[in-house]
């Protein structure tokens, strides 16, 4: 057998924290203090037809995008103060 060269390359692996999507329940991976504006652009793309009238039961009294991804901030706060 002969040998392959590779080069390795120094590579640097970030964890960051998730949280879950209240409609599909996905994981959603965000930066710290960006929770808000990356669950808003989820709930955007992967949900257009919930910001419409007939929003599923998840968050059908929520209010706006925002105003979901900012108590869903807020839970995921509280768990980690716990």
């Amino acid at each position: 057998m002969s040998k392959s060269s590779s080069r390795r390359f120094p590579v640097t692996v970030t964890q960051l924290p998730v949280t879950r999507c209240q409609i599909c329940r996905r994981t959603v991976a965000y930066r710290p203090g960006s929770l808000t504006e990356v669950l808003t652009g989820h709930y955007r793309r992967v949900h257009p037809e919930a910001s419409r009238q007939g929003r599923p039961a998840a968050v059908q009294f929520a209010g706006t995008w925002e105003d979901v991804a900012a108590r869903s901030a807020r839970t995921l706060s509280r768990r980690h103060a716990e």
